[in-house]
């Protein structure tokens, strides 16, 4: 009987687990930026990007997102920020931009500290 219940907790450690890397990750966070941009949601870029010091509102949201859409594009923009916020995870430095075609800083991804303390916090902010 001990077993069990030692397979038991094992299994729900590894469950709990699996559920926080899927909504805490860096990759998670980096996939609820893009679905928000992506779906023109204004509401969710206006809270993700938003801090104490700059508040976003819903309608410099719009327009932020309309920029990145016209200026980066949403294939290349997808791409460049699930591929930095993954060299970013793996290395030591603390952020990196995004780049318009022109080479504006379009979005600053930064660590920000850690959650549950396994995953790096990300924060993103437009520069």
């Amino acid at each position: 009987i001990p077993w069990v219940i030692i397979t038991f907790i094992i299994i729900l450690i590894g469950i709990v687990f699996i559920l926080l890397k899927n909504f805490n990750s860096p990759e998670a966070q980096t996939k609820i930026l893009v679905n928000a941009i992506d779906n023109n949601d204004a509401q969710k870029v206006a809270t993700l990007i938003s801090t104490k010091d700059v508040p976003v509102d819903d309608e410099e949201a719009s327009v932020y997102i309309q920029y990145i859409k016209d200026e980066v594009g949403m294939m290349k923009f997808i791409h460049d920020v699930k591929h930095t916020t993954d060299k970013l995870n793996k290395s030591n430095h603390d952020s990196a931009y995004i780049q318009t075609k022109t080479d504006k800083n379009v979005l600053k991804i930064s660590k920000n500290g850690t959650r549950f303390l396994i995953f790096n916090n990300m924060s993103y902010r437009p520069p």
